[in-house]
Order: structure tokens, then sequence, then C-alpha cells
């Protein structure tokens, strides 16, 4: 049994169908799975990408950042706004991409904050208040299942923003 987020228990059972790829088991993904080999379509798909299910109220954003001074920065107006729970700087990333016809090689640091659908936006402009990238990452993806304690936890802190 996993607990979601939202305090639901969700039993994971191994796949019916086996894919080369696929592994056996999908954790909270099982859910949709067992759905839609119930109904008679394959779960997954070819030429289509996973529903992942957006009632999630948990995120994990991720950004980065070209120095450590960006980095700390970033993370203190983010804990410090209630936008984030938690925020990791993770070093030593090299980042390739294509920007204005160019690929480039840079080094760089990964943000992973932890927050809420609610504080996202906040989360996403105090970023961009901060950074210096014209166009800075900044993507999120649902937190499908977590300690329960934890997830609360991340909810009171990024709730604080309105008590301040």
């Amino acid at each position: 049994m996993i607990v979601s987020s939202s305090g639901q228990s969700i039993a994971v059972r191994p796949c019916q169908r086996r894919r080369p790829g696929v592994p056996l088991w999908v954790g909270v993904a099982m859910v949709q799975f067992n759905r839609r080999a119930a109904a008679g379509r394959h779960p997954f798909p070819q030429n289509r990408p996973v529903e992942v299910p957006v009632s999630e109220p948990h995120l994990v954003a991720l950004s980065t950042c070209p120095d450590r001074e960006t980095a700390e920065r970033i993370a203190d107006a983010l804990v410090g706004g209630h936008h984030a729970a938690c925020v990791n700087i993770i070093p030593g990333l090299t980042s390739v991409y294509r920007w204005a016809g160019e690929v480039h090689h840079d080094p760089e640091l990964l943000l992973v904050a932890k927050t809420t659908r609610e504080a996202f936006p906040r989360l996403e402009a105090a970023i961009r208040e901060n950074h210096p990238d014209e166009l800075p990452e900044i993507i999120a993806v649902p937190i499908a299942a977590g300690l329960a304690g934890y997830l609360q936890w991340v909810t009171e802190q990024t709730a604080g923003a309105a008590a301040d």
C-alpha cells in the first residue's frame, strides 16, 4: 500500500501485461494502468505520453542557476517568502541546450523546491524576479506519494505567506 499526498491508500499490483522497458511495478500509476487495462485499452498507448494525474496538491519545482550566489539568493527568497518549504541546491551540473541558434555547454546548479500547486505561481514569480536569465528554467512535477507528515509540513510552510 502507498499513501497518496491526499491521504488515500493505493494498492500497488504487478502489471498484467509487461512490455519491454516498462518496469514490473509502476507504483502509484498502477491505478491508471489498471483502469485502462480493465477497459480493454493498453495502459501506455504508443506515441502518447503517460497520463499523470494533476489533482495532487504537492509539487517538486526545478530550476537551474548559473552560480552559487544566484542559487542561494533564490533559495532564500523561496523559503523566506513561504513559496517553498525546502530547497535543495545541487552543484556540479552541466546543461547542454540550444539558445539563439547555438549549442551551449554551461556549468549550473539545480534547485529542487518542495511546494504546493497553490504556492507555485508565487514561486515562479520569485524565481523570475531573482534570476539573471532571460528565460529561466522553471518546471514542476506532481508528487504522487510521500510521507504524510512531510507533505503536511510542506503545506503548512507554503501557506505561511498569508499569515505574515
